[in-house]
């Protein structure tokens, strides 16, 4: 075989082979994986990979949280850091976990402000913490939410 053969079949088995499948994972969180805190109305709810989310629902508002292993380190995902949500708001039951080969890269959940339409809120995920990358609401939000999230993978948080 000629070295321009062997280069082609090279080549052929690159673009043939598969991406690392992208898939999703789910969190419920009123559901019975979630642990109180021992502060009240807090919970700590297991996600893949070591990760974990903690939801505060006593207030008028929720708060969440992102727990990133292996220690649990703190990083606020709702409301953002620094800022106080108008009026109250709830985050929905269940938060999308997207995943590269079991390892979380994005979060997705979704958001109902007081009085206003749902919306989904998509962060990328990082080993020192998360960002934001979008926010979605309207037809096809899931799937354009994924979109958003398999997007942002290679991105890092500033």
């Amino acid at each position: 075989m000629t070295r321009a053969a062997l280069f082609l079949m090279f080549v052929g088995t690159l673009v043939a082979a598969p991406a690392a499948a992208q898939t999703s994972a789910y969190t419920d969180l009123r559901g019975a994986g979630c642990r109180p805190t021992g502060i009240e109305g807090t919970f700590d709810c297991p996600g893949p990979h070591g990760h974990a989310l903690r939801i505060d629902g006593a207030g008028a508002s929720d708060s969440l949280t992102l727990l990133l292993p292996p220690r649990g380190k703190e990083h606020p995902l709702w409301p953002p850091p620094g800022e106080m949500p108008v009026g109250a708001a709830s985050i929905g039951n269940i938060v999308e976990w997207r995943l590269g080969s079991g390892v979380p890269y994005a979060l997705i959940l979704r958001r109902r402000p007081e009085g206003g339409r749902s919306r989904l809120e998509v962060y990328r995920l990082g080993a020192s913490g998360a960002c934001w990358v979008a926010q979605v609401a309207g037809a096809e939000e899931n799937a354009r939410a994924r979109r958003a999230a398999d997007e942002a993978r290679a991105a890092a948080c500033p």
